[in-house]
C-alpha cells in the first residue's frame, strides 16, 4: 500500500490470525469449568448424546462435558490452534476418560 494510509495499514500482516490464543488468554481459559461457563446447558446433556465442542481451547470445559455425558455419551473438541489442541489432549489424557 502506498500513500497516506500506509502509515495506518502497513503492508506486513501476521502469518496467521490466532485471536484468543495468546498465552494469557489460554491460561485464563484453562481454569474454566462447565459448571461455571456452561451451566445453562448441563441439564440438557444426557448420555448417550454426542457433542462437538467448537473452539475447545485447552479442553477443561470439554472434559467436564465428557464427564457429564458418562457412561455412553462422547465429546469431540476442535480448535484452530494446534498448540492449544495439544494442551487439550494432554489434559484429557490426564483424566483417563474413554469418551473424548
Amino acid at each position: 500500500m502506498t500513500g497516506r494510509g500506509s502509515e495506518i495499514f502497513p503492508e506486513k500482516s501476521p502469518e496467521k490470525y490466532t485471536h484468543g490464543h495468546h498465552a494469557s488468554v489460554v491460561a485464563a481459559h484453562a481454569v474454566r469449568r462447565a459448571s461455571e461457563a456452561a451451566a445453562f446447558v448441563l441439564p440438557q446433556l444426557k448420555s448417550p448424546m454426542r457433542l462437538l465442542d467448537f473452539g475447545c481451547g485447552p479442553g477443561t470445559i470439554t472434559v467436564d462435558l465428557a464427564e457429564h455425558l458418562l457412561p455412553d455419551g462422547s465429546v469431540v473438541g476442535i480448535d484452530t490452534s494446534e498448540d492449544v489442541i495439544e494442551q487439550a489432549r494432554e489434559y484429557a489424557s490426564s483424566k483417563n476418560l474413554e469418551n473424548l
